[in-house]
């Protein structure tokens, strides 16, 4: 490698879920002595603003889909503006003259990973989910090397590296898992991915109220939730008197996963990832209504490996969710199991795999030397 630090183009969508791993990759990178560059799009500039992320290591590239597109106007408009990223993308790949760049799903990624390969950049994708992505489906024609999270969607000619995750969360797993004992508080993390969801913030207090007050008056939740869910959903904790902490955004979410006794989330990719890194019990709730189910998906492999319950969005949620968290809170040992199977899912070193995979891949590019 020469004396000037060689730079790594990173593409994600504008979710936690993807940008996440690509931030811990980026992470790696650079302490190899890379500079990753990372597009994305406006969506994923709010979460980038919450971290240390340098602003010139970063653009943010205006993004479209075809889904959901009803008349020939908007099919007009999208192409517009994918065509417009992708010339953009293609006119700061030759000034930074990047030796690789990894895809890590969602359809704001399409644009400079394509330019990258106009671009004649060798192109890796990694698929954080348990299905394949649509743009990844898209992308894969193009990509010199595919990584996966799951060996379940990998084919057997295929690299499964895990989900890259954040130091933070890194440092978490430090932190041992606290059996509940009976004379203290139950604390319940409760969060619903990047956006929040509407659903927990108005399940959860009908959950808690189904308790018997024994176990009801033990429990401390802390919730993420919507900011026009805030003001009715602390009014119906006060009411069920249970202790609470409620925001939109915790900038500190892997140190309050590992002080939490349970974990009430979604299953994306990224929260798999990380409960299994750290190591806590969850009960899941997979987004319904996704075209490829993915979430479902996710969520099924951790259950069948012991490291969480799932439950579906019906009904019947209120009255499940109660059922195992009774149990849950009346006996411990269900939990330290639990919690035991899903640390032992966990890939800590996924972020030095997927970086190992993409820093050969750039070594293979006559760009390194350049």
């Amino acid at each position: 490698m020469n004396s000037r630090p060689s730079r790594i183009a990173l593409a994600a969508g504008g979710t936690g879920g993807h940008l996440f791993p690509a931030i811990a990759l980026g992470r790696e990178l650079q302490r190899r002595g890379y500079i990753p560059h990372l597009f994305t799009d406006k969506r994923g500039m709010h979460f980038l603003q919450q971290s240390d992320w340098r602003d010139e290591h970063v653009t943010s590239l205006a993004a479209a889909t075809f889904a959901g597109k009803k008349n020939l106007r908007q099919y007009f408009l999208a192409c517009k503006t994918i065509v417009t990223a992708i010339i953009a993308a293609w006119k700061l790949f030759g000034r930074m003259r990047a030796c690789a760049a990894v895809g890590f799903g969602g359809y704001p990624s399409f644009a400079p990973l394509l330019a990258a390969r106009l671009r004649g950049v060798p192109v890796c994708l990694h698929e954080q989910n348990a299905v394949f992505g649509r743009a990844n489906k898209a992308l894969a024609p193009l990509a010199r090397v595919i990584t996966f999270a799951f060996p379940s969607s990998a084919k057997p000619d295929t690299v499964v590296t895990g989900t890259p995750v954040r130091d933070e969360v890194l440092a978490a797993r430090d932190i041992p898992y606290s059996v509940p004992q009976a004379s203290e508080p139950f604390r319940i993390l409760v969060f619903g991915g990047s956006q929040g969801a509407h659903i927990l913030s108005s399940a959860m207090p009908e959950v808690f109220n189904l308790l018997p007050e024994s176990l009801r008056s033990r429990i401390h939740v802390v919730q993420q939730c919507r900011d026009e869910d805030i003001e009715v959903l602390e009014r119906n904790y006060q009411q069920a008197d249970i202790a609470f902490e409620c925001a939109p955004f915790f900038s500190d979410l892997p140190q309050r996963i590992a002080n939490a006794h349970i974990v009430i989330a979604r299953a994306g990719a990224s929260t798999i990832a990380e409960l299994t890194v750290i190591g806590r019990p969850s009960i899941l709730l997979p987004l319904p209504g996704t075209l490829d189910a993915d979430q479902f998906h996710n969520a099924d492999i951790l259950k069948r490996h012991g490291g969480a319950w799932v439950l579906e969005q019906n009904a019947e949620l209120a009255n499940e969710m109660a059922r195992l968290l009774r149990e849950c809170m009346e006996s411990s040992a269900i939990l330290a199991q639990v919690a035991s199977k899903a640390k032992n899912f966990g890939k800590p070193d996924a972020a030095k795999r997927l970086a190992d995979v993409v820093e050969h891949t750039a070594r293979s590019s006559s760009r390194l030397s350049q």
